[in-house]
């Protein structure tokens, strides 16, 4: 009888191995399950950034809508627009002179700041390579915004989880202003695409510690070789090195941990005092004054700043019109 069972449990095993398993299988292409699958996932990521590659690339030589913003006025049909256009060129100028006559300062400008700024050197790379026009400068602005996209994604990505950064890349990717100055070779685009690389960088760096090096040079760049308002960014990025490496800070407590910190400060400072050495100190005067005129000269001091009732009608009003 023994036998008999063990026969009859040897065959039966044997039996429920060769039957096939009707576990539910994905049906096809757009089946059941694909909207789960690795491979949608996949194509929605590439929708999405795609689509904000493609509003910044789009016609790079057309011109961008006027009033996007208020700055100098243009004068058009007899009309004052207020618009920041003569920019771009400015900012490409000392690399479109190197590029087709070998000199930086051809007519002796000397706007330091502006010819020691990355979106300068990267702008002669690319002149270098495809020609000087509009559409190459242009190109330079598109390319730095199509990858500040994707590094922006990278860092939501692994810093929170795929779904909060699709979102926010789709949203980040749609914005009328930021398409449209992404389009233009404005000092803002490679400060922006510094910053994303820097955060990018910092996500990376709290388990890889020896990246916040690099994160910390990032935000440099992105201030002494993009544009000293980007300043602001270095006391909030700080404050997230030392809150993310201090365990359950403040919540219990606990010491700083100053390593990662320290890590950070040191890329900070390995761009910072060069420029400052190379850079600043020759010209201080020409520096301090291009920054004073470029933050309250144009414009006087920021009008939200005059007290706190400014300050909160300038908040909720975006920077609108507001009598004092």
């Amino acid at each position: 009888m023994k036998i008999k069972i063990l026969k009859h449990k040897s065959t039966e095993s044997r039996l429920n191995n060769t039957i096939p398993s009707h576990k539910p299988q994905t049906e096809g292409f757009l089946g059941k399950g694909f909207w789960s699958s690795t491979t949608a996932r996949i194509l929605l990521t590439m929708t999405i950034i795609g689509l904000g590659i493609f509003l910044r690339c789009f016609c790079l030589s057309a011109d961008r809508p006027f009033n996007v913003s208020s700055g100098q006025p243009v004068n058009i049909e007899g009309q004052d627009i207020h618009d920041v256009n003569t920019d771009p060129d400015q900012y490409t100028s000392f690399a479109r002179s190197k590029a087709l006559f070998g000199s930086w300062d051809l007519f002796g400008r000397n706007i330091v700041l502006c010819l020691n700024s990355a979106l300068t050197l990267i702008s002669f790379f690319f002149f270098k390579l495809l020609g000087v026009g509009r559409w190459q400068a242009n190109f330079v602005a598109a390319t730095l915004g199509s990858l500040t996209l994707v590094f922006f994604y990278l860092a939501i990505k692994r810093g929170k989880d795929r779904t909060t950064a699709l979102l926010a890349t789709f949203f980040l990717g749609i914005n009328y202003i930021l398409v449209m100055y992404s389009r233009s070779t404005f000092s803002e685009v490679p400060v922006i695409f510094f910053i994303v690389l820097g955060v990018y960088l910092l996500v990376l760096g709290m388990k890889r510690g020896w990246l916040l090096i690099f994160s910390g040079a990032c935000f440099a760049v992105s201030i002494f070789f993009g544009k000293m308002l980007a300043m602001f960014m270095l006391p909030v990025c700080l404050g997230v090195v030392v809150l993310t490496t201090s365990d359950q800070f403040p919540a219990k407590y606990r010491k700083i941990k100053f390593p990662p910190t320290l890590l950070f400060v040191v890329g900070f400072l390995v761009v910072m005092v060069p420029w400052f050495l190379i850079i600043y100190y020759p010209s201080a005067k020409n520096v301090s004054e291009w920054v004073y005129s470029m933050s309250v000269g144009l414009h006087g001091f920021p009008r939200g700043l005059h007290s706190v009732s400014d300050f909160i009608r300038s908040l909720f009003s975006l920077g609108g019109s507001h009598t004092s």
